[in-house]
């Protein structure tokens, strides 16, 4: 899929009309930013655009969120003096409130900004619609609609059917199915389930025809956008729901090597056992990265076989059991998810069936599996989880095997806990599936009275049956239990404290020096029969600047607090993070600066107005600054918690001195002439010495070597000393990650790199070594694939960076290019730029 910002700047939108002096407006990106991001969520959703104004989402949006449209005002000459720009929101699902901006600059660029509150007692809609209007003083001169369509169930089968009734008359019922699958899944997983789904291996991901081909890539890159949608307050994995339907006993799937069972390989039993195998893999391969080998299996359970995926899972292995390829993709997931939803996990249970045709999870009178379900369960996720081993180790997997023995066997407590994952799912859907309806209810609202929907909870049975039941409330901020009017169920919270009194204040508690947030604290019972109303506080978990202990504090806290371990003014510091999250991300510790290195400093004070008057915290960031320094761990507090990275300095690793010469080339702090390139009109970069880098850095930009992968620091100086020959000053990039996951400093932090053109200023680089793009190399053609442990580097050092200088945009070398207007490359290369692509969905911008 081409980058949702292309599509956007392509799209040449809003121009003058002829002859006239109404300014034409131009829509450039659209970003959807929660109020209240949750822990492991974006810090924005940004718009993919599909047509004229109108773009899908790819995720559900928050019921608060902020607005965020770029684009221009395009006016003649100086016609630009007085004109403003709002937003109007559709006021009949939407309550909105915004501000008029001035466009900046001569070039008209504007930034609006609306914040958003989704009506919480309608359904969550299919479309947000508003306008962007461009006035002076107080007329309106021109205004431009935009559509955002919510990536949904409903969206999906629209298009599919319509896809679907294109083809060609006599195409295979289960072609296009097939060819769905293929687009929907990730390039690493589509292999082994075409080895799988043998019969249908010769179908291609579907490409969108038949018609023109820019109708043809718009109904294609739509649909592959769809691969994970909303469906009321799930999200789930459509990908994984065609999978389940492909490998089903019904379809036939045939298989040319020996595995596990199609079925449950490429479902639920695959998902888990990927897990395991990877958990493995971790622990005892000898190129595992140091950093994944402190991973815990929940980890690699979250990132395999997370919630939408698991009912993904469910439901393709119920629809495959009995779908008729006699009707459309789209009639038979309709029926399914219109009427058969309703017993997902009572149906689930009955279409998995052992290799004797058996029920294979038998349950118990009081709904919960038997040992035999149990055992079933195990022994398929340890199948796929060995057959993983040596598809992904090959020669190394009996060494493996033999080191983490004790984890593969049928009962041990990781089989186990991975086990439960699943069981656990089930149990409760049951539960809630095959119990009478009751009248037990909590409605909760927010502190000024009115209903509080999407707030996440958990249910806690009494006698410690189950370990709680997820639960989520819906528009009207009410929450049924399942089963209520024959026991209590207790309401637990991590995010609010619910309570009948918002008088009183509730006391601060001191956590650890961990940071780790406690578990949901249980706040209320619900009695059989009862419905109760209260009241959610929101709760922070704040760090201590000085001694890093955690407090946790719910609204409204004291007007007066301090640390009791050091004295420091905590109320102050609420306030300033409270006042601008997004801008309190800049490194303040507790350090004087005058004794930090006199030569090539960064360091200084800020100060924080507190209930006592003004606090000041320094700031040093000089290590950031030093051409030889030794290693260092870098540190960010991430919305999921703390989160570090190990970087091996430029001495560690051997760097050849800094090449200053040959002329032209300069060893230079960053900074950017407001003419040097376009996106640097009217957003000069200061210089990165004496100034926190969070005021200086604005993106990152991630590559590949385009050589082989290496894993010595041997191969990072080959590199420097290849790079240094084509007249650079030294590494162009930032930050190396080789083939082992370790993360090498290249040019300090405060100096400018070399690659990215025109984009140098400002911008982080960041290279994998590895060529990760096919071609043509003696007769035959030669890639590599990025490893694991290079992947999983990716994914924390662009977190840590991101959350400790505040940087908010992730690009390809490819699209920085293309932006530049220079030659063409393909780097990061294919294999690398789906992994850039989902970190850009966590940071997408805004641009330039």
């Amino acid at each position: 899929m081409k980058e949702a910002l292309d599509r956007l700047s392509s799209a040449a939108l809003g121009q003058l009309p002829s002859g006239s002096g109404v300014p034409g407006i131009q829509i450039d990106q659209v970003l959807l930013r929660p109020r209240n991001p949750l822990p492991d969520g974006p810090g924005a959703l940004e718009v993919l655009q599909f047509g004229p104004l109108q773009g899908l989402l790819s995720e559900a949006p928050p019921l608060d969120f902020t607005l965020v449209t770029v684009g221009r005002v395009l006016a003649r000459g100086t016609g630009l003096e007085g004109l403003l720009v709002s937003a109007d929101v559709d006021p009949g699902y939407l309550a909105g409130e915004t501000v008029w901006v001035l466009p900046s600059g001569r070039d008209g660029y504007f930034s609006q900004e609306t914040r958003v509150n989704l009506r919480s007692d309608l359904p969550l809609p299919r479309y947000l619609d508003y306008r962007i209007r461009v006035g002076a003083a107080r007329s309106v001169l021109n205004e431009r609609a935009v559509r955002i369509e919510l990536a949904t169930l409903d969206g999906f089968l629209e298009l599919a059917e319509a896809a679907e009734a294109a083809l060609p008359p006599g195409t295979p019922p289960l072609n296009f199915l097939t060819s769905i699958r293929k687009l929907l899944q990730e390039p690493e997983l589509r292999g082994d389930g075409d080895l799988r789904v043998w019969s249908r291996r010769r179908v291609a991901p579907y490409d969108g025809s038949p018609g023109p081909r820019t109708a043809r890539a718009e109904r294609r890159d739509r649909l592959a956008a769809l691969a994970v949608v909303q469906r009321g307050e799930e999200r789930i994995d459509l990908g994984r729901v065609l999978r389940g339907i492909d490998s089903a006993a019904r379809q036939g799937p045939q298989s040319p090597i020996s595995s596990p069972r199609a079925d449950l390989a490429l479902t639920w039993a695959g998902d888990l056992g990927r897990a395991l195998a990877e958990f493995v893999i971790a622990r005892y391969a000898p190129r595992a990265s140091a950093e994944s080998r402190t991973w815990s299996l929940d980890r690699f359970a979250a990132r395999h076989a997370p919630l939408p995926r698991l009912l993904g899972d469910l439901d393709g292995v119920t629809i495959g059991a009995g779908y008729d390829s006699n009707l459309t993709v789209a009639a038979n997931l309709r029926s399914y998810y219109e009427l058969s939803v309703l017993k997902r996990c009572t149906a689930f249970v009955a279409a998995t069936v052992d290799g004797a045709g058996q029920p294979a999870l038998p349950l118990t009178a009081g709904l919960r599996f038997t040992d035999d379900a149990v055992t079933f369960a195990a022994q398929e996720i340890l199948a796929f989880a060995l057959h993983h081993l040596r598809m992904r180790l090959g020669g190394l997997a009996d060494g493996v095997r033999t080191l983490g023995q004790a984890m593969l066997a049928p009962d041990s407590a990781e089989v186990l806990l991975l086990t439960r994952r699943l069981l656990d799912l089930l149990e409760a859907g049951l539960l809630a599936e095959l119990s009478p309806p009751a009248d037990t209810a909590l409605i909760v609202l927010r502190p000024d009275g009115g209903r509080f929907g999407g707030l996440a909870l958990r249910l806690i049975p009494p006698g410690g049956d189950h370990p709680g039941l997820p639960a989520t409330t819906d528009a009207l901020g009410a929450v049924t239990a399942p089963d209520a009017g024959r026991r209590s169920w207790g309401v637990a919270c991590a995010t609010h404290e619910l309570t009948t009194d918002l008088t009183t204040p509730v006391p601060i508690t001191q956590l650890s020096a961990s940071r780790t947030p406690p578990d949901p604290v249980l706040h209320h019972t619900l009695q059989p029969g009862q419905t109760l109303e209260l009241y959610a506080r929101q709760v922070i978990h704040l760090d201590c600047l000085q001694c890093g202990w955690t407090y946790r504090i719910v609204d409204a806290p004291p007007a007066v607090f301090s640390c009791p371990n050091d004295g420091y003014d905590l109320a102050g510091l609420r306030s300033a993070v409270l006042a601008d999250p997004d801008a309190f991300t800049a490194p303040v510790f507790g350090q004087n600066p005058e004794s930090s290195p006199a030569s090539l400093t960064s360091r200084g004070y800020r100060s924080i107005d507190t209930a006592h008057g003004r606090v000041t915290s320094y700031w040093d960031e000089s290590r950031f600054l030093q051409p030889s320094g030794a290693d260092y761990l870098l540190w960010a507090l991430t919305p999921g918690g703390p989160l570090s990275v190990s970087v091996l300095g430029r001495a560690t690793w051997g760097a050849a001195p800094v090449r200053i010469q040959p002329p032209g080339r300069r060893w230079e702090f960053h900074e950017a002439e407001s003419t040097s390139s376009p996106p640097y009109a009217g957003l000069p970069v200061p210089l990165s010495e004496n100034r926190p880098l969070a005021d200086v850095y604005s993106w990152m930009t991630i590559h590949h070597t385009a050589s082989s992968i290496v894993y010595t620091a041997d191969g990072v100086r080959e590199l420097q000393a290849e790079q240094i020959t084509k007249s650079k000053a030294d590494l162009a990039y930032e930050f190396v990650i080789d083939g082992n996951g370790l993360v090498y400093e290249g040019r300090p932090l405060g100096i400018e790199g070399e690659h990215a053109e025109l984009f140098n200023a400002g911008n982080l680089g960041i290279v994998l070594t590895g060529d990760f793009e096919s071609r043509w190399q003696n007769g035959y053609v030669g890639f590599d694939r990025p490893t694991t442990a290079q992947l999983q580097s990716l994914d924390r050092l662009v977190d840590v960076l991101a959350h400790r200088f505040g940087i908010r945009s992730v690009w390809t070398h490819k699209a920085r290019k293309r932006q530049a207007s220079a030659v063409p490359t393909e780097c990061p290369g294919a294999f690398l730029e789906p992994r850039v692509a989902a970190l850009r969905r966590l940071y997408p911008g805004p641009p330039p």
